[in-house]
């Protein structure tokens, strides 16, 4: 960002400003700010350094009368300055800042000295609890996991009479007193817990706290074992006690808070050998899931079998065989090799692309199977007969079946699937070979044209899983939920934050469709009444008032058409969304009404269309308990709105009722029609 702003016009009178102050008042200092100073060697380091002394140029605080205007603040835990990396350290802030930052007055030209940075810095001391070590029984803390396991709010849920013998039993083992108020005794029992954990967490070597794992935690307190483990959690929740507003008692200053680091692998592919037995199947084994590797690890060192990255078909399971193309200059005979990191593409994308992305010059697909391959309607997909080899992990195109190869089929795209002439063809087939599941009548901007998957878990899939579940943690202690998602990707970085908020929609909107459809089913079955003498006599009651008279017809529609899904649990989804037949009148869909409550946009994904020119949100008003349109739009309006909420659903419906995912509502009948 500062780069951006040093470059940009826009941006010039912020810095001229600033070096006018500099210049004009003999009180002016400017104090320039590093947080998280780590040690960036190579082109990274050299960039920063470059960027900083340009900001400081920029401001005219290289010359000799201003250069002592300048102080510079850092905080850092990797400058270490008692050990043999010292002189690393030093070296590294001299080649960063100086001589900038080292002038006391005009008249001192300042230090280009590493040692001169060693007085500069003041290391840290942590402050140890004064309490003594305590291994401690397990069982109280991971009775008090269980309580607060059954209610959704944990930390309220450690706070309730449930909890009440666990914590007994805790305090005696932390030496508290249990005849003490329960506020009181609760506000120790945090405490205390802080200071086991932070004794936990201290250095053998030296006394200093360490980042440690919580089998290390859980053996140094509980003597170890799965069931220490969650004792440690429990633990962990005896340290929340006082983070709710039911807490009347105020922690001591300085109770330490933890940070915890849960590492969630990332699976980038499935890879193994493969074999054919003798009844002509093909087998795998030596699976893996590390990437990279062309022969299999053995127990004994030596080099294993062929590995080959594993691909299948997400309709019927079917499995096949991909790898990079070796160059050999022969299309007809080449190499599958495991995919290589491009680190040219760092920082902007990924080292790794996935078989998602590989083009059919980069990427080969095998499919190990004699039977008459299945291609789609439209003329994409060819697979021609080739062997692979696989031991040597070569793939010959209408090569002769041999001894210990394998028989299969080798993929190539036709000309007709290309967007545009000259474009790159794609790896991935349009078609499912064995099943026949056809992907080439999708949209070109859908972003899976392919049934043929990796074994594979999305980055973003799991940071929003792992999003989801901070916030549902943080949402429990009362706090106001951010997260900050990074990467080593600049590229993967901004499409994950837009396909976390995309996919966090996705599952809202799911579970607003459910939530409706029980809340319709539930709002239907208590005014059903079913065939019968019941009925009679309820028709009889609505013909003999006049004020319920004119329902009636719309009662006895409504008992015809509705009754075999309230008694079956199924509704129309012309109940729910907004259908043709109400899209003549002014009235709100169930789902369009929930989104609308939720501060959801009714129809624009990206939540930035407008109504009439204005915020989309002043379109509608809250009355009765129930969403309106605004009063102050005409009927022109509102009808405009109906519609473009009607043209939306098309895809909402496809996506949560059709869409191919383990997250879809599954198969529907014909009432699914709107």
């Amino acid at each position: 960002m500062l780069g951006a702003m040093l470059s940009r016009e826009v941006e010039d009178p912020i810095f001229e400003q600033t070096r006018a102050w500099l210049e004009s008042c003999p009180d002016a200092y400017f104090f320039l700010v590093f947080d998280e100073l780590h040690l960036m060697r190579g082109s990274a380091g050299t960039e920063t350094a470059f960027l900083i002394k340009s900001l400081l140029v920029r401001l005219g605080l290289d010359k000799p009368e201003n250069r002592h205007k300048l102080r510079i603040l850092a905080s850092s835990a990797s400058l270490p300055i008692d050990d043999a990396r010292a002189a690393d350290s030093l070296a590294y802030l001299r080649d960063l800042i100086a001589p900038f930052g080292t002038s006391t007055a005009p008249s001192d030209p300042g230090s280009t000295d590493p040692e001169f940075w060693r007085k500069c810095i003041i290391a840290g001391t942590p402050e140890l609890p004064m309490a003594h070590p305590r291994t401690m029984d397990p069982a109280p803390f991971q009775e008090l996991l269980k309580v607060s396991c059954s209610q959704q709010d944990m930390v309220t849920a450690i706070q309730s009479a449930d909890a009440e013998p666990a914590l007994v039993k805790i305090a005696e083992q932390l030496g508290i007193s249990t005849a003490l108020p329960e506020a009181e005794r609760n506000a120790l029992i945090c405490e205390s817990a802080a200071d086991q954990i932070t004794l936990a967490c201290v250095s053998a070597t030296k006394a200093e706290i360490r980042a440690t794992s919580v089998t290390e935690v859980a053996q140094k307190i509980f003597g170890g074992g799965e069931a220490a483990k969650d004792a440690v959690r429990g633990l962990l929740l005896a340290r929340a006690l006082n983070e709710s507003d039911v807490a009347t008692r105020a922690l001591k200053q300085g109770t330490p808070s933890f940070r915890i680091h849960t590492f969630v692998r990332n699976i980038e592919g499935l890879f193994g050998s493969v074999s054919q037995n003798a009844g002509g199947t093909t087998e795998v084994s030596d699976l893996t899931m590390d990437r990279g590797l062309s022969h299999a690890k053995t127990r004994d060192g030596t080099r294993g079998r062929r590995l080959f990255e594993l691909l299948y078909c997400q309709a019927c399971g079917d499995l096949l065989i991909g790898g990079q193309r070796g160059k050999t200059g022969s299309p007809a005979k080449f190499e599958l090799l495991p995919a290589t990191p491009e680190l040219e593409k760092l920082p902007d994308e990924a080292a790794v692309t996935t078989f998602d992305s590989k083009t059919l010059d980069e990427y080969a697909v095998f499919w190990p199977s004699g039977n008459p391959a299945k291609v789609a309607e439209r003329p994409y997909d060819q697979w021609q007969r080739a062997v692979l080899d696989p031991a040597l992990g070569t793939i010959e195109v209408g090569g002769v079946t041999r001894q210990g190869c394998i028989s299969g089929q080798i993929y190539f795209q036709l000309d007709g699937a290309l967007p545009r002439a000259g474009a790159p063809k794609t790896a991935q087939p349009y078609c499912c070979p064995n099943c026949g599941t056809d992907y080439s009548l999708r949209p070109a901007s859908n972003s899976q044209r392919s049934p043929i998957r990796a074994f594979r878990t999305g980055f973003t899939q799991a940071s929003q899983l792992v999003a989801t579940e901070l916030f549902e943690l943080l949402y429990a202690t009362k706090d106001a939920p951010k997260t900050i998602v990074f990467s080593d990707s600049r590229q993967d970085a901004a499409k994950t934050a837009a396909e976390v908020e995309k996919l966090h929609r996705r599952d809202l909107t799911r579970e607003i469709f459910v939530t409706a459809a029980r809340g319709h089913l539930k709002l239907l079955a208590s005014r059903f009444v079913p065939d019968g003498p019941e009925r009679y006599k309820k028709i009889g009651e609505l013909a003999s008032n006049p004020a319920t008279q004119p329902l009636l017809g719309a009662q006895l529609d409504e008992w015809t058409k509705e009754g075999p899904g309230m008694q079956n649990q199924k509704v129309r989804l012309g109940r729910l969304l907004q259908s043709e037949e109400n899209s003549t009148s002014a009235v709100l869909s169930i789902i369009a009404e929930a989104f609308i409550r939720l501060g959801i946009h009714p129809s624009d994904v990206s939540g930035r269309d407008s109504f009439n020119r204005r915020p989309w949100y002043k379109s509608f008003e809250e009355a009765n308990g129930k969403i309106e349109f605004a009063s102050s739009l005409s009927l022109d309006n509102k009808l405009e709105i109906i519609r473009e909420i009607l043209a939306s659903q098309e895809e909402f419906a496809a996506e949560v009722i059709f869409s191919n995912s383990f997250f879809a509502l599954g198969p529907v009948d014909e009432c699914t029609r709107p």
